[in-house]
């Protein structure tokens, strides 16, 4: 299901989907704190995994973006921003266990400090994962955007109810699942209408993870969107699409 896509200032409404739509990047943003919130599924579930304890992992996370809120990006506002963010995960949790007080904060012993490499397979499955779903929520949030202004071809009011469903039930076929889209909406869907909107959807899904890519990078380039692509095991999502710089 999440193997089929931030948004960027231009519309998708090609037949291809462009790797460098957006130049915004991480190093841009305005507020280092608040973009870095952005990704705060992943840190947490770093930090749990390294530390074994969800308070201790939320306790880091305020030294995280209370260190943020000072100094921003600083000197590291260039190259991967899941490099970044691996690097706040292992200062902050050692910043946790230097800690004096009343708490009984994990101890240095206690910590998997490897886990905390920003190629680690963990890390890169739980960035990989959020890179996805954030793609799934922009996705949606387009379906019930053009269900509100109500487009006047309607070719968008169900492509998120659609792919999810043709996604979660890969072996169905389009009568089936059309009818599982139907009843969850409580409105009506043919076969035809669901193929349709499943290759649209599987268009703008892959455009809208390719923007999430590429504004996880600084500098940015195609060669870099489709090695992060690559790296991250994306490609599936690509797949039988007409894919350019």
């Amino acid at each position: 299901m999440k193997e089929i896509a931030s948004t960027a200032t231009e519309d998708v409404t090609t037949t291809s989907v462009r790797l460098t739509r957006t130049q915004n990047t991480w190093t841009g943003a305005g507020s280092a704190a608040g973009y870095v919130l952005r990704y705060l599924i992943p840190v947490r579930k770093l930090m749990i995994e390294m530390a074994g304890d969800a308070a201790d992992a939320d306790r880091a996370i305020v030294i995280l973006i209370s260190h943020l809120v000072k100094s921003g990006f600083a000197e590291h506002g260039h190259g991967r921003l899941r490099d970044f963010l691996v690097k706040g995960v292992r200062s902050s949790l050692k910043a946790l266990v230097d800690q004096s007080g009343g708490q009984r904060n994990v101890q240095a012993k206690d910590v998997d400090w490897q886990l905390a490499g920003p190629e680690n397979p963990t890390w890169l499955q739980l960035w990989r994962e959020s890179l996805m779903q954030r793609a799934w929520r922009s996705l949606e949030r387009r379906q019930y955007a053009a269900r509100r202004v109500l487009l006047e071809d309607a070719d968008e009011l169900a492509i998120y109810d659609c792919l999810y469903v043709a996604m979660a039930h890969p072996g169905e076929s389009a009568e089936v699942l059309a009818g599982r889209v139907a009843k969850s909406s409580g409105g009506t869907c043919t076969a035809s209408q669901l193929k349709q909107q499943v290759s649209l959807g599987r268009l703008r899904f892959a455009q809208l993870l390719a923007d999430e890519v590429a504004q996880s990078l600084d500098p940015m380039n195609a060669t870099a969107v489709r090695d992060e692509i690559k790296r991250l095991d994306l490609q599936k999502a690509f797949s039988g699409l007409r894919v350019r710089a």
